[in-house]
């Protein structure tokens, strides 16, 4: 006598993915209910600006190789790479103002990363580094970091000097 327990398992699991599918999607279209609003439960996409590690090291390490350059037409070449309005976009726009307005220019900084997400920008004299962690992306653009342990603003660069 054929045993019925693999169609049974096969029954219910047909049971539970049809179930757990009609659930997510199918013609609910948000727009054709009259004054309902979309779901705030979607999750973002996985495929959009920022979600590539290799893309977001990029970034991270072109950024800071202008950031270490200390030549305000390097980083003004890379605010492309910045989130407007973010922490990291203003502290940009205060030390390209800052080292455009030097009598003398400051010497380059030799950047160094020793592990993921963590950079270094040394002197070259020997004088020390400067680490900066905790680096985020927005949609794939810096937005913010810290610098020896404190977030970069604006008001970071006066701070510096």
């Amino acid at each position: 006598m054929p045993s019925r327990r693999p169609a049974a398992l096969l029954a219910v699991l047909a049971l539970t993915l049809g179930l757990g599918l009609s659930a997510c999607g199918g013609d609910d279209d948000p727009k054709s209910k009259a004054g309902a609003k979309p779901s705030s439960t979607a999750l973002p996409s996985a495929t959009g600006p920022g979600t590539t590690p290799s893309v977001n090291f990029a970034t991270g390490q072109d950024f800071f190789e202008a950031l270490a350059s200390n030549d305000p037409d390097q980083l003004t070449a890379v605010e492309d790479l910045v989130a407007p309005q973010s922490d990291a976009a203003g502290y940009v726009r205060a030390l390209i103002a800052s080292l455009s307005s030097a009598a003398e220019k400051p010497a380059a900084l030799e950047l160094r990363t020793p592990e993921p997400g963590v950079y270094r920008l040394c002197s070259t004299t020997g004088a020390g580094c400067s680490k900066v962690t905790a680096v985020v992306l927005t949609d794939g653009k810096v937005s913010s970091f810290k610098l020896d342990g404190k977030a970069v603003s604006k008001k970071s660069v006066a701070r510096s000097e």
